[in-house]
């Protein structure tokens, strides 16, 4: 997260349920940082995003990434405890 959040304060949960591990990074987001005016094409689903949905579908997870409303970010992975395709 400091690549893309600088400073930013960062909150990660973590979430054991039976059938899965869910991992949620948050940013808080700088002041005046990101607004979509002046944002990059990309910047919502950057190469790093792609790659990080790949790997959890790999597994059987999935992954979603989204702007909060006045600013920071949010990445949440869900990963199964089986084995994909069991």
């Amino acid at each position: 997260m400091l690549k893309h959040a600088g400073s930013a304060r960062t909150h990660i949960t973590l979430s054991y349920r039976p059938e899965d591990l869910r991992v949620t990074v948050t940013d808080s987001g700088e002041e005046g940082e990101r607004d979509s005016a002046n944002a990059p094409e990309d910047w919502a689903e950057g190469h790093g995003l792609i790659g990080m949905r790949e790997r959890a579908s790999l597994f059987g997870g999935t992954l979603t990434a989204a702007s909060g409303v006045q600013r920071g970010f949010t990445v949440s992975a869900t990963l199964p405890y089986e084995e994909h395709g069991s």
